[in-house]
């Protein structure tokens, strides 16, 4: 999905793979820099999963509440 690549994209402009194997060689400042970076990055990952989590929640319990009231494999299908 898009947001995949989104989210590589960022971590591949914050943290190139050529630096992650060297980290000993970038400047503390640098370093703390990418490090904050990465965790506002983590976060804005976590918020989205939680947002997905919520939706599949959601739609769980519309598929209950459909079996519950009757409804048959192809209707919960649809």
């Amino acid at each position: 999905p898009d947001w995949a690549d989104d989210l590589l994209e960022d971590l591949n402009r914050t943290l190139p793979l050529d630096e992650l194997g060297n980290l000993a060689a970038i400047d503390t400042p640098a370093l703390a820099e990418t490090a904050e970076r990465i965790s506002a990055i983590e976060k804005d990952l976590s918020r989205t999963r939680s947002q997905l989590h919520a939706r599949i929640e959601r739609i769980q319990g519309d598929l209950i509440a459909r079996s519950r009231g009757g409804a048959g494999v192809e209707d919960l299908l649809s």
